[in-house]
């Protein structure tokens, strides 16, 4: 439900298997992205319980219960912290003058992070919740040290699913809910910025459908729809005024396939729109085949990717990496 994804706020050992399309992912996921797609599968069975440390004030603990039963759970809980304040040479951006090299250690380099992962299945429902506190110093660049400069993340995700499979058929409906609360501290101006306090309220409200149909067993097609509301909601210190910004994101598809043993066929096409002060719609075609020999595999391709920019590349503030109000939503073939 969004457009881009911190693989460091993802607990991953709470998972079973994750999936990585590194080019177009595959039409179930009811994604025509440029850069790919992750699939997680939560683990459904096992105990564990984990306490470990390292060097430079890394440790961590975690506990994993998993069952699979007649109602399936799972209890995911990882907290970590580090202080990385490793060594490095530094040579005061004076390249040819060894007298003022000196072997410094890094500060403001922190990490503290603490998650949860609960799915719980009730026929053919399934509700899972995610909880993130992420909390860390920016120690900016080698020439440009900080002290104070600091971000934190508070998120909680709600996700609900219905499925239902039936002898010719199989359909999906999924509902989510994320809020977000982001913190970026630069008490004494350490960044070109300037000193500023600036707090980002994410808001996304989403649902998605997708029904298949198999008409024979070389024949498939697939009808499916997605929509969701984003909201975010800034303030910052020095006083400016409060930015409310807010859009929505709809998309609708169709697929069909004919898949053989020996050959693949796959049509796509989704239409897109992005729903704000300046509408943008965009049409995503994709068709693709794949032949299959006895010691080899041919795949030709040709589909358009669509990306609208996320509120954060849009209107965040990190510090390191400055907005850009004005980012237009990315296209290619």
């Amino acid at each position: 439900g969004v457009s881009t994804i911190n693989l460091a706020e993802i607990p991953l050992h709470a998972f079973s298997s994750i999936q990585v399309w590194r080019t177009v992912p595959p039409a179930r996921l009811m994604s025509s992205s440029i850069g790919g797609a992750i699939n997680l599968t939560p683990k459904t069975n096992g105990y564990s319980a984990s306490i470990s440390a390292g060097s430079f004030g890394w440790k961590r603990a975690e506990l994993v219960h998993a069952k699979q039963s007649k109602t399936p759970t799972l209890f995911f809980l990882n907290g970590y912290h580090a202080n990385g304040n490793y060594p490095y040479f530094d040579n005061n951006a004076t390249l040819y003058n060894v007298l003022d090299d000196q072997i410094r250690h890094r500060t403001n380099n922190q990490k503290f992070q603490g998650t949860t992962l609960g799915t719980i299945k009730l026929n053919k429902i399934q509700a899972l919740y995610s909880g993130l506190y992420r909390k860390h110093g920016i120690p900016g660049s080698i020439a440009m040290r900080t002290d104070q400069t600091a971000f934190r993340v508070n998120q909680h995700l709600l996700n609900a699913r219905w499925t239902e499979t039936r002898s010719s058929s199989h359909h999906q409906l999924n509902a989510w809910f994320v809020l977000r609360n982001e913190l970026y501290r630069d008490p004494l101006g350490e960044f070109p910025s300037g000193a500023q306090e600036t707090e980002s309220l994410f808001t996304t409200i989403g649902a998605r459908g997708q029904s298949a149909f198999s008409f024979s067993s070389f024949w498939s097609t697939s009808i499916g729809f997605s929509g969701r509301f984003e909201r975010l909601q800034q303030n910052q210190i020095p006083a400016l005024d409060a930015q409310d910004h807010t859009r929505g994101v709809a998309k609708i598809q169709f697929n069909a396939s004919r898949i053989t043993p020996n050959l693949e066929c796959l049509f796509f096409l989704q239409e897109a729109w992005i729903l704000e002060t300046q509408h943008t719609t965009q049409l995503n075609p994709r068709l693709s085949f794949i032949k299959k020999y006895a010691r080899s595999k041919m795949w030709v391709q040709t589909s358009r990717g669509f990306r609208p920019p996320d509120f954060t590349e849009r209107f965040g503030q990190t510090g390191v990496i400055l907005p850009n109000p004005d980012l237009r939503p990315e296209s290619s073939w």
